[in-house]
């Protein structure tokens, strides 16, 4: 099921968030761009995702769910899916 994952994910191109570049650098999709895609990860961060506590440049703390694949995290804010690179250490 993973491999077909990664099929899709690489099969779609992934929009760059520039107004968050210099703060928080990642990836998206829309669920009404890239719809199969957009399920198969929602379900995916829900079955197999972590929850771990994420803060955001105004200093504000709170739980996100987190789906680690390959070398991306990805997470869901309705109605997009983001994905950001995991760096080692």
């Amino acid at each position: 099921m993973k491999d077909d994952l990664t099929e899709h994910i690489e099969s779609v191109s992934w929009i760059w968030a520039k107004t968050y570049a210099e703060i928080a650098p990642h990836w998206y999709i829309r669920r009404h761009e890239q719809p199969f895609l957009y399920e198969k990860l929602s379900r995916m961060i829900v079955l197999e995702g972590v929850d771990e506590n994420y803060t955001n440049h105004k200093g504000n703390t709170y739980k996100c769910r987190y789906f680690y694949h390959d070398n991306y995290k990805y997470w869901e804010m309705s109605p997009i899916i983001n994905r950001a690179e995991v760096k080692d250490g």
